[in-house]
């Protein structure tokens, strides 16, 4: 994990601020996560000795609840300020990316397809979480060497993918979403959030680099120029 450098704090505090919340919450926060995963593994070993499957079951209990709270608070840091609404939804998507390979040896494209007017702000932002989410699990989760970014831009709807050609397994990131529903945090409350704003966000086999697919799709709201 890479921290801002010393002369960096001449820079903005904010921003320094923002940066470093930004690499815990893609590194110490989803290592806590996957730990917790692996533990919750072990549980369903067989040939543990008495007592011992159910203290493994608290230690991972315990692991997840840290990671979900240390993330809520690292977001609260950096998410809220650096939505970035000034830009386009293309330009804070390419910053993602930026970011993305800073923190990694990935190789990256981005493929825009289709034109049409921007999402609505709350569409807008949840694509662009969708997509730091996706590029954050890649980094750190998926043993991959390659992403690509999809972007399907249209008069009605904008879909966003996010696929690598590494080892992750949809059905097992699906099984992470439905252990976290009704938390705040992380792909399930950015699936709430799409079916909130009428959309969708879904997980499948990725094509051609057959590791995982991670879809947003969002409405465009286009809003009359004699409306109110």
């Amino acid at each position: 994990m890479e921290f801002p450098a010393a002369d960096a704090m001449s820079q903005d505090p904010s921003k320094v601020l923002r940066s470093a919340a930004a690499e815990l919450h893609d590194g110490v926060a989803q290592d806590l996560f996957a730990a917790s995963m692996e533990v919750e593994d072990l549980t369903r070993a067989g040939g543990l000795p008495p007592g011992v499957g159910d203290q493994l079951a608290r230690i991972a209990s315990n692991l997840h609840k840290s990671s979900l709270q240390l993330r809520g608070v690292l977001t609260g840091m950096f998410e809220g300020n650096l939505d970035r609404r000034g830009d386009t939804v293309v330009e804070r998507i390419r910053s993602c990316v930026e970011r993305a390979l800073h923190r990694s040896d990935l190789t990256i494209d981005i493929r825009l397809e289709g034109t049409g007017p921007e999402p609505d702000p709350d569409c807008a932002d949840l694509i662009v979480r969708s997509v730091r989410e996706g590029l954050a699990n890649v980094v750190k989760h998926a043993d991959a060497t390659e992403v690509l970014v999809i972007m399907r831009r249209g008069t009605s709807w904008w879909t966003v993918m996010v696929e690598d050609d590494g080892l992750g397994d949809a059905t097992v990131v699906r099984h992470m979403i439905v252990k976290s529903a009704g938390l705040t945090l992380g792909l399930a409350s950015l699936a709430a959030e799409a079916d909130r704003l009428g959309g969708r966000l879904w997980l499948s086999s990725a094509g051609r680099l057959s590791g995982v697919n991670l879809s947003i799709s969002v409405p465009v709201r286009v809003v009359s120029s004699d409306a109110g």
